[in-house]
């Protein structure tokens, strides 16, 4: 079963900068796949791009998963959907574009990503789309550009408590 990883790194200063401002526990969200090859894997978007990663590779890396949510639906279609991403650019506009969205927040306001790419990634906005592709109930009302890791999460809890 795919699943989704929430985990945060306490080493990274990007980790540290986006809990802060988002006042969340983790700061990056992943797919969790199946066994591959006998490997666990992860399929998230890295500083380098998307990737499929090895988890204890990603472990060892510093990440700390902060939470796992088993999904209402079967992801191997958006797995697959979005492995077409793979190697897509990460998408530091779009990550700096959240700032806008957060703003917007702040204020009361509903404000969409000013940045965002459709070439691009950044993690929540892969998982989302990957969600979207598989068809995940009321995924369909999400904006892959401008929900973050935490919003995901809540997102997740809300629709599907534990």
């Amino acid at each position: 079963m795919i699943s989704f990883v929430f985990s945060t790194n306490p080493k990274n200063i990007l980790s540290r900068i986006i809990r802060r401002f988002t006042k969340s526990k983790c700061s990056h969200v992943a797919l969790l796949t199946d066994e591959f090859l006998g490997i666990q894997c992860v399929m998230e978007a890295t500083l380098v791009g998307v990737a499929l990663t090895p988890l204890q590779t990603f472990l060892a890396r510093g990440n700390v998963i902060v939470d796992v949510v088993e999904p209402e639906v079967d992801l191997r279609e958006g797995l697959r959907a979005t492995a077409q991403l793979l190697a897509a650019a990460y998408d530091f506009s779009g990550l700096l574009g959240m700032l806008f969205v957060y703003l917007g927040r702040a204020l009361h306001k509903r404000w969409r990503n000013p940045w965002r790419t459709s070439t691009s990634m950044f993690c929540s906005e892969l998982v989302t789309r990957a969600m979207q592709a598989a068809s995940y109930p009321g995924a369909d009302q999400l904006d892959p550009h401008s929900t973050s890791p935490e919003d995901l999460l809540e997102w997740l809890k809300r629709v599907r408590p534990q």
